[in-house]
């Protein structure tokens, strides 16, 4: 077979020649054509090998052009090769930034054709030791003796960041008349004091003449009702201790008293008869003695007045008790056109919840009507302080209890849907405020699950302002919690109840009466063993107590700390909705169609009142002053009695100085006492008191004309 092959400049051909084939090519400059042989027998066919090698390299000029030469032959190739060099690069540092102490180091670049600019970012060092901004320190300051050197000692703390210096302070020189006044020494007087005028050691005195000259009043002691003084002396009579007034004279003679210390109780001076000073409330005379000058008379004789800090209470008021007592209930008007759900009193304003809707009115006298954002039911109303009134409850009052509610506003009348989500079939039934959150609880119906069998897990919502709100499941570890019918918060302590508590153990309920839940932070819960088994619907907190309410029968128990529990009587048995602490009184609505209501002050004994007609009453609420109690279409309403009480206190000061008065009250125990306005007598009346003013502590302040103001022992006003 002959093959033909034509081979283009720089191409190659692979041949497969057999026995008896001729292959003829053509090849150009830089072809090949290689050849696999078959058996050649003997055929005609010459196989030629060739070799390729790079005989040389050279580094060409930038921006040359590359070349390839062979200088060898055609079967045995060797080539010379001229490669350019690259274009010339700039590397450069161009901004250098400082970062925080603690970030990293960071380095960018920018490159401009064949430059290159790199950025630095370098962190700022650690502040002081360890990171710590240094501090300074004054500790003990000690006065050392006269004429030693000063010192100061540092004390180093937190690793040397610290600092605190122990200063010595040498005492000045001794005055040029007299020794120093440490140590009950004598008074050194200045360099001014006139030579005649005279000086003594301590607790003497010293007789000293001298014309025309001015001197302060003795600052050590407050005086009043000076008698006989020249025209020239100071008559102020308000002067207090710590203050001085100068005076001059002509020619006079006196006692100059250079140092009293440590007086207690009485002390005669050595003048004897001269200067006499005794203990608090007692004469101060400066007498004139023989030897006085020509004009003598200018002194005006003797100088007479009261050490007046002698202010003392002689009769302190005592604690006192008042007694207020519930006038009957009466009918009250309800806002038209609702079916009620409950309400409450928050701010100052009272709130009646309607299906659909919130009536407000800040007198009970009217009421306006407001509607809720999807036609819900609320079950109840909060409010928060720096926060927004917010309001729980079920879906649609007609239909399915979906879409649960909870709605906010910033002014009590128009009303937002909240930014919230729940599981369907539950409704809120109640929210409590504290540690800064409103914390709503919910229950679910039927047999609380997602249609399947599958147990749905119980949730519940907190929110920080009301608006915003984060759904929250309880811990697996508490088991299924089922309904929570109720939530209070008191003494740093949320406490929930259940109508009905559920374990679950794989897809079996197990009913279980004995258990409530506690927490300390409103996310967390607890397990808690009841005070007895049971169901219990409602728990209020108010005058350090918490009151838990049965379904039914003729107890409730009270406890301090949430946890452990006290059963307390009631005057009747029956079946219960609510407790809520109204104003300073906790009140027990019926949730069947009865007359009674139940009131106390303190949770543990309890009186019974008569509605005006036989109902079921929801919830209540109170203002301090009046009660009131709602059911579906009715209100009822029952003021209280005003209680009185009165403190009388007495004070006198030796002067027989006029003795003024102001009567301060505390509502923190005593830390911290403001003004009574207007009560300014020695007796303090106090009338419309309430439970609410339980609790107050009085006092007096007396003041007197150049004393210091004494203040009372406190009483404590008890309103039962």
């Amino acid at each position: 077979m002959d093959i033909s092959v034509n081979v283009t400049n720089a191409g190659a051909a692979n041949v497969a020649v057999s026995n008896g084939s001729t292959v003829s090519a053509t090849v150009g400059n830089g072809g090949v054509v290689n050849v696999a042989l078959g058996t050649i027998s003997p055929g005609n066919a010459t196989v030629v090998s060739g070799t390729l090698t790079i005989n040389s390299t050279q580094t060409l000029a930038a921006g040359s052009s590359a070349y390839a030469k062979n200088v060898g032959t055609a079967y045995a190739a060797s080539i010379d090769l001229g490669i350019p060099a690259g274009p010339a690069t700039l590397v450069s540092v161009g901004n250098t930034t400082t970062l925080t102490a603690g970030s990293n180091a960071t380095v960018t670049s920018n490159v401009s054709g064949s430059n290159l600019t790199l950025a630095f970012g370098i962190p700022r060092g650690a502040n002081g030791i360890n990171g710590v901004t240094p501090s300074f320190a004054i500790g003990n300051v000690v006065t050392g003796a006269a004429g030693s050197s000063a010192s100061v000692t540092a004390t180093t703390t937190n690793s040397g960041a610290n600092v605190t210096l122990d200063l010595t302070i040498p005492r000045g020189d001794p005055g040029t008349s007299g020794s120093n006044g440490a140590n009950g020494t004598s008074i050194t007087l200045s360099d001014g004091t006139p030579a005649n005028l005279g000086t003594a050691s301590a607790g003497s005195s010293s007789l000293a003449a001298r014309a025309d000259h001015t001197h302060n009043l003795q600052t050590t002691f407050a005086y009043a009702n000076l008698s006989g003084t020249p025209a020239n002396f100071p008559t102020n009579t308000t002067l207090v201790s710590g203050l001085s007034s100068g005076y001059s004279a002509a020619n006079h003679a006196h006692n100059y008293v250079t140092s009293l210390n440590n007086l207690t109780g009485g002390l005669t001076l050595a003048a004897g008869s001269n200067v006499t000073l005794t203990a608090n409330g007692s004469t101060l005379t400066l007498s004139s003695v023989g030897g006085l000058g020509a004009n003598d008379a200018v002194d005006g004789g003797d100088y007479v007045g009261q050490i007046v800090n002698g202010l003392t209470f002689g009769s302190q008021p005592q604690s006192a008790t008042s007694g207020v007592s519930l006038i009957s209930w009466t009918s009250q008007n309800a806002p038209a056109n609702v079916t009620l759900t409950g309400v409450s009193y928050q701010n100052g304003i009272w709130f009646a919840l309607a299906n659909g809707n919130i009536a407000t009115s800040t007198n009970l006298s009217s009421w306006t009507t407001a509607t809720l954002p999807g036609g819900h039911e609320p079950r109840e109303l909060a409010y928060k302080s720096s926060g927004n009134y917010v309001v729980v409850g079920k879906g649609r009052s007609t239909g399915a209890d979906d879409s649960p509610l909870i709605a906010y506003s910033t002014n009590g009348s128009v009303w937002q849907s909240a930014t919230a989500s729940a599981p369907i079939y539950a409704d809120f039934t109640s929210v409590a405020v504290g540690y800064g959150l409103y914390v709503a609880v919910m229950r679910y119906h039927g047999l609380m699950t997602a249609g399947n069998g599958t147990p749905i897990v119980s949730y519940f919502h907190t929110s920080s302002d009301g608006v915003s709100w984060t759904e929250r499941q309880y811990s697996s570890a508490l088991g299924y919690r089922g309904p929570v019918t109720d939530i209070a918060f008191g003494n740093g302590l949320f406490v929930s109840t259940l109508l009905n508590g559920y374990t679950l153990s794989g897809s079996t309920y197990t009913t279980t009466l004995t258990t409530y839940m506690t927490s300390s932070d409103g996310i967390n819960w607890s397990n808690r063993t009841l005070p007895a088994s049971g169901q219990y619907v409602s728990v209020a907190y108010g005058s350090g107590v918490f009151v838990l309410l049965p379904e039914s029968g003729n107890t409730v128990y009270t406890s301090a700390d949430g946890i452990s529990w006290t059963a307390r009587s009631l005057p009747v048995s029956g079946s219960w909705s609510r407790v809520r602490r109204c104003g300073s009184f906790f009140v027990v609505t019926s949730s069947s169609a009865s007359t009674v209501v139940l009131v106390s002050s303190n949770g543990t004994s309890w009186s019974q009142g008569t509605l005006p007609s036989s109902s079921a009453m929801l919830s209540s609420a109170g203002d301090g002053t009046t009660l009131l109690v709602a059911g579906t279409s009715t209100m009822a309403r029952s003021a209280l009695s005003q209680g009185t009480a009165t403190f009388t206190a007495y004070a006198s000061i030796a002067s027989g100085a006029s003795v003024s008065y102001q009567w301060q009250r505390s509502f923190d125990a005593g830390t911290t006492w403001t003004d009574i306005t207007g009560a300014t007598s020695s007796t303090l009346s106090l009338t419309g008191l309430t439970t609410a003013d339980s609790g107050t502590r009085y006092r007096a302040a007396a003041s007197a004309t150049g004393a210091t103001t004494v203040y009372s022992q406190s009483a404590t006003l008890t309103v039962s």
